[in-house]
C-alpha cells in the first residue's frame, strides 16, 4: 500500500514525490502527507488539465460524472489538513484543443487559487520519438499554443493570489516539434535510468523498448541494479548513443542542455 511506503519513506527522511490524478484518497494518507517531512521539498502532483467538469472528461476521456470535482476536494482535503508547503500542492496541465481557450485557462487558475494548490504548471505535449510531425504539437495547434501562451504569460504578471502559475516552454526549433532529435552528450542514465518491462536496464524510458536494445545497459535478471549502473564504457556506450534514433524527453532535454552549456 502506498501508506506503508510512504511511512517507510517518512521514517528514513527521504524527499518524495507523487505524481497522481488523485482520483481518491484516504485520510490515513493525507495525515502521513502532513506530518513531519521535508517542508517544501516533498511535492504532491495532480493531473488536471481543465477548468471545468466537462472539459475535464472531454480531456480525460470519462464519458460522465463529475470526476473534476472529486479531485478538487481531494485537493483541498490536503491543503486544509496541514500548513502550506508540507506537502507541496501542484496541479499540472497539459494544453491541448480542447483546453486551451481563455475561459477553460481562467477558470483553473481561480479554482487552483481557491483550494490551496500552491503551483500551477502549464506545459506542452510532445510528439512521440518516433513521431513524423509537420510543425504542429501532437495535440495542440500552433495558433492555439500561441493564444494559450500569451495569455498565461498575461495571467503570470497580474496574478496576485498565493499560486505560482509556471509555462513550461520550449522554442521553436527543440524537439518538441520533432526538428531536432535529442541533445548529445547524453547524460539520461545518470539521471533517469529506467527498467524496461522486459527486464532490462535502460538510459532512460524513452528508449526501454524492443527498438533500442542496442541501448540496453544489462539484464537484471543477470545483474544487479547497482553494478549494472555504474559499470559505463564510454566508447561502446557513445558509438551506441550516436547511432541510435532516440529522441529527448522533456526533462532529459532540460539536463542534457544545461550540462552541455556548463
Amino acid at each position: 500500500m502506498i501508506e506503508n511506503l510512504i511511512s517507510v519513506v517518512k521514517d528514513h527522511k527521504i524527499i518524495y514525490g507523487i505524481h497522481t490524478k488523485l482520483l481518491q484518497i484516504q485520510d490515513r494518507l493525507i495525515d502521513l502527507l502532513v506530518t513531519g517531512g521535508r517542508e517544501g521539498e516533498d511535492y504532491i502532483s495532480i493531473s488536471l488539465d481543465a477548468g471545468d467538469s466537462a472539459t475535464y472528461n472531454q480531456v480525460h476521456s470519462i464519458p460522465r460524472g463529475n470526476v473534476f470535482e472529486k479531485v478538487l476536494d481531494n485537493i483541498r482535503r490536503i491543503a486544509q489538513a496541514g500548513k502550506r508547503g508540507l506537502p507541496k500542492i501542484v496541479a499540472t496541465y497539459l494544453l491541448d484543443d480542447n483546453n486551451s481557450d481563455e475561459e477553460t485557462l481562467s477558470k483553473v487558475i481561480e479554482r487552483c487559487s481557491q483550494i490551496g494548490v500552491e503551483y500551477l504548471r502549464f506545459s506542452i505535449p510532445q510528439l512521440p520519438y518516433c513521431s513524423n510531425g509537420d510543425g504542429d504539437y501532437g495535440l495542440i495547434s500552433m495558433k492555439k499554443l500561441s493564444d494559450a501562451r500569451e495569455f498565461i504569460q498575461k495571467q503570470q504578471k497580474v496574478n496576485s493570489a498565493p499560486l505560482e502559475i509556471l509555462f513550461t516552454d520550449f522554442p521553436h526549433e527543440s524537439i518538441t516539434f520533432g526538428l531536432k532529435k535529442r541533445v548529445l552528450p547524453c547524460h539520461a542514465r545518470w539521471m533517469f535510468p529506467a527498467i524496461g518491462i522486459d527486464g532490462f536496464l535502460y538510459p532512460c524510458c524513452q528508449v526501454a523498448t524492443e527498438e533500442f536494445k542496442e541501448l540496453r545497459i544489462a539484464d537484471l535478471s543477470k545483474v544487479g541494479f547497482w553494478d549494472s549502473f555504474y559499470a559505463y564504457e564510454y566508447q561502446k556506450d557513445r558509438m551506441f548513443m550516436l547511432n541510435s534514433n532516440c529522441k529527448c524527453d522533456r526533462k532529459a532535454l532540460e539536463v542534457n542542455t544545461k550540462l552541455r552549456d556548463i
